[in-house]
């Protein structure tokens, strides 16, 4: 049986640091609001051993590592918050 990429939805803090256990490989597609809540959607393979995945996220102005990869932007009512994946070596 071949294995098939699926779409999860994963909760995240708005800001501050989230850790995440996600099937490997993994795909960051989307950050965004639902309700009131910040989620990341990512893509995976759900049988593949679990990784952590450690997302980052920062208001305007503030610093995030310059090694994290930018994921995407979120705008919850007059904030707007930055999240990033972190990579191996900040984490």
């Amino acid at each position: 049986m071949q294995m098939k990429k699926e779409v999860y939805k994963y909760k995240v803090e708005t800001k501050g640091t989230t850790v995440l256990s996600v099937p490997a490989p993994i795909r960051m597609l989307y950050v965004g609001m639902q309700g009131s809540s910040t989620y990341v959607w990512i893509e995976c393979i759900p049988e593949q051993e679990s990784t952590p995945v450690v997302i980052n996220g920062v208001g305007t102005g503030c610093e995030a590592p310059i090694e994290d990869a930018y994921i995407g932007t979120v705008l919850n009512g007059q904030f707007v918050w930055h999240y990033y994946r972190a990579t191996y070596e900040s984490q």
